[in-house]
């Protein structure tokens, strides 16, 4: 689609990749304390007089020297401290769906899922060969859509699948108030005005259901995607300004 090798790399490998990427932080976090504590073990065993002396070092080091529920406690410790920064670590590169539901597709039909799931998955058990098309089209709204082709021969027993997506919750939103001293929006008195209008928030089961000759016979949930709810902001004039004049 034009893209030069920069943005291939940032748009398509580095999200590709990115469930494996999510997976080594976390271990370079386990395995960083991990291989700290056998460097120091085996060049300098914390000397000299504790000057690289590290958690695990020292941990040992108490218990060599008889402390052993002092070295005990030190172990539960690192061992928090390691799962509190994974935890951090997976927080912060989650993907997740859309911030609200897209005009153009369905809710839960998202390109972007929230779970570690490939968005397209082929194989191909026809025991024949198959030709794939993919491309893109501009619909009456002028939203792009990306379709795909398969070409081949067809399912013997009439199979077909699709993605259905269903609203099994709405999750209404919150309006948050504040007091806006500056003027620009309103003055004193006035009704309050909408900052940012909210919207709801919804939660999506999607189910792949199976057709045979045109006839729906399974209906499985796929997965859930949760789409978070919108604050609507209102400002309000400072009512504390009046009665100051006053």
């Amino acid at each position: 689609d034009g893209a030069g090798r920069v943005k291939q790399f940032f748009q398509i490998t580095i999200p590709l990749i990115w469930t494996n990427i999510r997976t080594t932080l976390t271990f370079f976090i386990i395995s960083t304390i991990n291989m700290a504590f056998l460097f120091v073990k085996a060049m300098t065993s914390g000397g000299p007089n504790g000057a690289s002396e590290v958690a695990l070092s020292y941990m040992y080091g108490q218990k060599d020297a008889g402390l052993y529920g002092y070295s005990m406690a030190i172990g539960v410790v690192i061992s928090l401290f390691s799962f509190i920064l994974s935890a951090l670590v997976n927080k912060v590169t989650k993907r997740t769906p859309h911030a609200i539901p897209s005009a153009y597709v369905d809710k839960g039909l998202d390109a972007t899922v929230s779970d570690d799931r490939y968005d397209f998955v082929f194989k191909n058990t026809t025991g024949a060969d198959i030709y794939l098309e993919a491309g893109l089209y501009k619909d009456n709204n002028n939203y792009w859509h990306t379709y795909f082709t398969i070409y081949g021969r067809p399912d013997p027993n009439g199979y077909s699948y699709k993605l259905e997506s269903q609203v099994a919750e709405t999750i209404p939103y919150e309006t948050e108030y504040r007091i806006y001293k500056e003027g620009t929006y309103v003055t004193y008195g006035q009704e309050p005005y909408v900052y940012r209008k909210g919207a709801d928030g919804y939660k999506v089961d999607v189910y792949k259901v199976t057709y045979q000759n045109g006839t729906p016979v399974e209906r499985v949930l796929a997965y859930t995607d949760t789409y978070k709810p919108t604050t609507q902001i209102c400002y309000q004039g400072d009512y504390t300004a009046i009665n100051s004049i006053d």
